[in-house]
Protein backbone atom coordinates (compact mmCIF):
# COMPACT_ATOMS: atom_id res chain seq x y z
CA UNK A 1 0.00 0.00 0.00
CA UNK A 2 1.36 3.51 -0.95
CA UNK A 3 1.05 6.78 0.87
CA UNK A 4 0.64 10.09 -0.76
CA UNK A 5 3.68 11.00 0.05
CA UNK A 6 5.30 7.92 -1.82
CA UNK A 7 3.07 8.77 -4.96
CA UNK A 8 4.28 12.30 -4.74
CA UNK A 9 8.23 11.72 -4.87
CA UNK A 10 7.62 9.19 -7.37
CA UNK A 11 6.04 11.72 -9.36
CA UNK A 12 9.08 14.27 -9.16
CA UNK A 13 11.66 11.66 -9.16
CA UNK A 14 9.67 10.56 -12.81
CA UNK A 15 10.00 14.43 -13.62
CA UNK A 16 13.50 14.48 -12.55
CA UNK A 17 14.30 11.62 -14.68
CA UNK A 18 12.46 12.72 -18.16
CA UNK A 19 14.24 16.07 -17.62
CA UNK A 20 17.78 14.68 -17.62
CA UNK A 21 17.03 12.36 -20.21
CA UNK A 22 15.52 14.95 -22.38
CA UNK A 23 17.94 17.24 -21.78
CA UNK A 24 15.39 19.96 -20.89
CA UNK A 25 15.06 22.16 -17.75
CA UNK A 26 12.60 22.64 -16.11
CA UNK A 27 10.17 25.05 -16.19
CA UNK A 28 8.32 25.40 -13.32
CA UNK A 29 6.19 22.08 -14.14
CA UNK A 30 6.79 20.75 -10.56
CA UNK A 31 6.42 23.69 -8.56
CA UNK A 32 3.22 22.61 -7.45
CA UNK A 33 4.37 19.21 -6.21
CA UNK A 34 7.18 20.80 -4.52
CA UNK A 35 4.83 23.40 -2.30
CA UNK A 36 2.36 20.16 -1.73
CA UNK A 37 5.58 18.27 -0.43
CA UNK A 38 6.35 21.17 2.02
CA UNK A 39 3.32 20.94 3.38
CA UNK A 40 3.38 17.57 3.72
CA UNK A 41 7.10 17.49 5.65
CA UNK A 42 6.35 21.14 7.04
CA UNK A 43 9.04 23.76 7.78
CA UNK A 44 12.72 22.45 7.10
CA UNK A 45 13.62 25.02 9.77
CA UNK A 46 11.66 25.27 13.37
CA UNK A 47 9.76 28.90 13.03
CA UNK A 48 10.80 30.03 16.13
CA UNK A 49 14.14 30.22 18.54
CA UNK A 50 15.10 27.60 20.76
CA UNK A 51 14.57 28.78 24.55
CA UNK A 52 19.04 29.19 24.28
CA UNK A 53 19.02 31.39 21.74
CA UNK A 54 16.06 33.33 23.18
CA UNK A 55 18.28 33.67 26.28
CA UNK A 56 21.56 34.22 24.57
CA UNK A 57 20.45 37.03 21.98
CA UNK A 58 17.46 38.77 24.70
CA UNK A 59 18.24 40.78 27.18
CA UNK A 60 16.67 42.67 30.62
CA UNK A 61 15.40 45.95 30.16
CA UNK A 62 12.84 48.27 32.29
CA UNK A 63 9.74 49.34 30.36
CA UNK A 64 9.07 52.84 31.05
CA UNK A 65 5.65 54.94 30.65
CA UNK A 66 6.52 58.13 29.44
CA UNK A 67 2.71 59.40 29.31
CA UNK A 68 -0.21 58.36 30.44
CA UNK A 69 -3.87 59.56 30.47
CA UNK A 70 -7.36 58.81 30.45
CA UNK A 71 -9.77 59.23 27.75
CA UNK A 72 -13.02 60.79 28.26
CA UNK A 73 -15.02 56.92 27.95
CA UNK A 74 -12.61 55.86 31.09
CA UNK A 75 -9.63 53.97 28.64
CA UNK A 76 -6.28 54.04 29.70
CA UNK A 77 -3.80 55.11 26.80
CA UNK A 78 -0.43 54.48 27.49
CA UNK A 79 2.90 55.71 25.78
CA UNK A 80 5.88 53.11 27.32
CA UNK A 81 9.69 52.84 25.91
CA UNK A 82 12.31 50.41 26.61
CA UNK A 83 15.62 51.84 26.41
CA UNK A 84 14.48 54.87 25.53
CA UNK A 85 13.09 53.65 22.25
CA UNK A 86 9.64 53.76 21.75
CA UNK A 87 7.58 50.47 22.04
CA UNK A 88 3.69 49.33 21.04
CA UNK A 89 2.18 46.22 22.92
CA UNK A 90 -0.94 44.98 22.68
CA UNK A 91 -3.08 45.08 25.82
CA UNK A 92 -2.59 41.74 26.76
CA UNK A 93 0.87 42.29 27.57
CA UNK A 94 -0.14 45.74 28.43
CA UNK A 95 -2.00 44.07 31.59
CA UNK A 96 1.24 41.96 32.53
CA UNK A 97 3.27 45.28 32.91
CA UNK A 98 0.53 47.15 35.52
CA UNK A 99 1.31 47.77 38.91
CA UNK A 100 -1.01 45.95 41.24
Amino acid sequence: MYTDLDLLLARLEGQDERRVEEGVRDGGEGYDDFLLLSDVLGQAVPAGASATELAETLTVARVECERRRVTKSGKVKSKLSVVGVRCVDCAVRLGSLRRL
